[in-house]
């Protein structure tokens, strides 16, 4: 049976929520290009590939018609094709958080991710290893919504038949954590230079066991 906890509202709190981008996984995809060998130039024209993302979220376009979309010259495209439409695998994940994962699944919570991001990203993580642990996936690619206006809420409340109150919730932006709240679900904002500590703190407000 699982183990549930009661939080500070009166509700059993057991399902724990994280984003993806700026939380579970670390800074912005640009921050890809710090990584590889590149000079001013390039560099200048390659953070177009980066801006505006958002027919990749919405599942309207893919990485590679992204990439189409920039018109780079050939040699700027042919040299760095591979790094740009796989700039998942060499993004930094937060560690920290992973492990915060593992103890949640040893004390029984189910864990779930609610994101806007990528169909090729989310496709790599949701077989990466280190997201083994993970109960359930939302992510906005798959159902042409953002968190932006509370639809992909709905659609995670509803896929896996969660309570609100039940749930607790993890962004890097204070918008989203403040549509959380519109559906009763509380939330913490977090990212990569947040204190732990007081990710913790919080938690454990909440009864959450760590």
């Amino acid at each position: 049976m699982p183990i549930h906890y009661i939080n500070k509202r009166g509700e059993y709190m057991h399902n724990i929520i994280f984003d993806l981008g700026g939380v579970l996984l670390k800074s912005k995809p640009i921050s890809i290009l710090k990584k590889i060998d590149i000079n001013e130039e390039e560099y200048s024209q390659l953070i177009s590939f980066f801006e505006n993302w958002e027919k990749l979220d919405l599942g309207q376009q893919s990485l590679e018609e992204k990439l189409l979309e920039c018109n780079f010259p050939d040699y700027i495209s042919s040299k760095y094709k591979d790094i740009l439409l796989k700039y998942y695998e060499i993004r930094d994940i937060n560690m920290d958080l992973i492990n915060l994962i593992n103890k949640l699944k040893n004390n029984n919570y189910k864990i779930y991710i609610l994101s806007d991001n990528n169909l090729e990203a989310s496709n790599y993580y949701k077989n990466n290893a280190l997201f083994s642990e993970i109960d359930g996936w939302v992510v906005s690619c798959d159902y042409n919504v953002t968190k932006n206006d509370g639809k992909l809420f709905e659609i995670l409340l509803d896929n896996y038949k969660l309570k609100p109150e039940e749930c607790y919730f993890i962004d890097d932006k204070q918008s989203n954590i403040d549509m959380a709240f519109k559906y009763n679900i509380n939330g913490y904002k977090y990212n990569e230079n947040s204190n732990i500590m007081k990710l913790y703190d919080d938690m454990r407000e909440n009864d959450i066991k760590i």
